[in-house]
């Protein structure tokens, strides 16, 4: 509900010898977390300092005034993700800290409970400048309630009409065209020196790295379904058409996954599939647009 509430679905493509991989992309909105806490009455004050040091005397003082802290990170330096991967744009809550034994108390995702990070590894992961968010310092933000949020029968079909208004926005890199450049660019992967990389790292980000599955557009159909159930029936006509998108990511994926395993780069059958991956999105977009 949160996700599609903030208008969470999205997709932005970026391209670059500079980027591991060369070719990477995500399916939720950069802006999901002011977007979320607008709708639901949260003023979110987001900042960033350059000195980790001087963030950390902030950070602490805001948990001792018992005030919750959403952080920006770069998964690779967490260690509870194991990766050698670079993710930078990664949100955690900071919990608490026991600045004794060095520790960081963090709230992330599916993870139970509080995770346990060196302070340390805190700070290599916070002032890292790896996309997508490339800017140098340490970024967070702080939560404050403004007002009570409007009624579900409001907050949702505005959420979707702001969704689907970014998805058909013009841009060769974010949106639908940025899916439709996909699509376009696919066939020629096998041509890129990090071809298994980039298919392993696409089947990754659309199935396995926080998204729920199907590019987040599997949560997204829970949230239709969701608000259908609580009597927000304009949105009932989209659950089927989310569920297809849904589904034709995650058969994109699957074939990703599949190229990733050959030893021979084979991206036919990917750009056929994310071809329909186009189909199906604008399907969707067009008609939540519309609502």
């Amino acid at each position: 509900m949160a996700l599609g509430i903030g208008g969470g679905p999205f997709f932005v493509i970026l391209e670059g010898s500079s980027l591991t991989p060369s070719t990477m992309f995500f399916g939720r909105s950069m802006t999901y977390e002011q977007d979320v806490c607008r709708a639901f009455g949260v003023r979110l004050d987001e900042q960033t300092v350059i000195s980790f040091d001087e963030t950390w005397r902030q950070l602490t003082d805001f948990v001792r005034a018992g005030r919750p802290v959403l952080l920006v990170t770069d998964v690779k330096y967490l260690p509870h993700y194991n990766t050698t991967s670079h993710f930078n744009g990664h949100r955690v809550v900071l919990g608490g800290f026991d600045e004794e034994a060095g520790i960081a108390l963090l709230a992330d995702t599916q993870f139970p409970g509080l995770q346990e990070v060196p302070i340390a590894a805190l700070r290599e992961s916070m002032l890292s400048e790896a996309p997508p968010v490339t800017d140098a310092g340490c970024s967070f933000g702080v939560f404050e309630r403004e007002r009570q949020p409007a009624p579900i029968q409001e907050l949702v079909p505005a959420a979707v009409r702001a969704a689907a208004a970014a998805l058909l926005s013009e841009s060769d890199f974010m949106g639908l065209p940025g899916i439709e450049r996909l699509a376009r660019g696919l066939g020629q992967w096998g041509e890129k020196p990090d071809w298994a990389w980039s298919a392993r790292f696409g089947y990754q980000v659309i199935e396995k790295r926080g998204t729920g599955g199907g590019l987040f557009r599997k949560l997204y159909t829970q949230f239709l379904r969701e608000a259908t159930d609580a009597g927000v029936s304009l949105v009932a006509p989209l659950v089927a058409k989310s569920g297809a998108a849904a589904e034709a990511w995650t058969n994109l994926a699957a074939e990703l996954k599949a190229v990733s395993e050959r030893k021979v780069p084979e991206f036919k059958e990917a750009a056929v599939l994310a071809g329909k991956v186009v189909v199906a999105e604008r399907a969707l977009w067009e008609s939540a647009a519309a609502i």
